[in-house]
């Protein structure tokens, strides 16, 4: 379980879970030793300050009407003891009550100040937006055969004097059959990959950039703690 996550829900004024239908479907509908922690964190948060819970149930364009009704059946039922406010079945490809949940967010959600200035994009160093970048172009240009099964690390990261930047990535992969598919054939799809990445690197940096792409199999990176600490967070395995 990721810490950073559970510290910004008790930090947070509403708590939204989202589950995935039809992967529960096909766990046979079972509440197991997940679904008991998340209930009693968002227990625990609640006793030491009441917020809105809501549940979201997600891809339910994959599941006929009948069974994804089953599936949020039991998922409501289990999840009443934190007394969600609302509940929203929702298809992010077909857009089903995408607004509607919108909409939820907006009228709940208190207004606030704004926490950064509107100019900052972001707080992550470059390294890691870098890596970002290039994650991103990985999976969407291979997100039907590898969708989460991918990590990308900045291992150096060099000036020139000339003011553009080398930058040297590993790509992470799992299994050997994968890491044929990120370099392609005859490493085509690497150097579209490297391509893609190096334009919004050089866009994102306002500066060139010379990008080198390398594949390793590492079969547990996703147990890994040092592939969360960059990001700040600590991953309990």
């Amino acid at each position: 379980m990721v810490d950073s996550a559970w510290t910004s829900a008790a930090e947070a004024d509403m708590i939204a879970l989202m589950f995935d239908l039809p992967q529960f479907k096909a766990r046979k509908m079972e509440i197991d030793k997940l679904h008991e922690e998340i209930k009693s964190r968002i227990t625990a948060i609640q006793k030491k300050r009441s917020r809105d819970v809501i549940l979201i149930m997600n891809k339910v364009d994959l599941m006929t009407k009948k069974d994804a009704a089953s599936a949020s059946d039991v998922l409501s039922e289990f999840f009443s003891d934190v007394r969600p406010v609302d509940q929203f079945a929702i298809s992010a490809t077909r857009g089903d009550s995408v607004q509607d949940l919108k909409n939820c967010l907006a009228d709940t959600l208190p207004e606030g100040p704004w926490l950064y200035p509107d100019d900052e994009m972001t707080t992550l160093p470059a390294r890691l937006m870098a890596a970002e970048v290039t994650r991103e172009k990985v999976f969407l240009q291979l997100k039907q055969e590898l969708p989460y099964s991918v990590a990308v690390d900045t291992i150096a990261w060099e000036e020139y004097r000339n003011g553009s930047v080398r930058i040297d990535q590993e790509i992470f992969v799992q299994r050997q059959s994968q890491k044929g598919i990120v370099m392609g054939k005859n490493g085509t799809r690497i150097k579209a990959l490297g391509v893609a990445s190096r334009e919004d690197i050089e866009e994102l940096l306002g500066r060139k950039v010379h990008l080198f792409l390398h594949v390793k199999v590492r079969s547990d990176w996703q147990d890994r703690r040092d592939m969360y600490l960059p990001w700040g967070l600590n991953y309990n395995a």
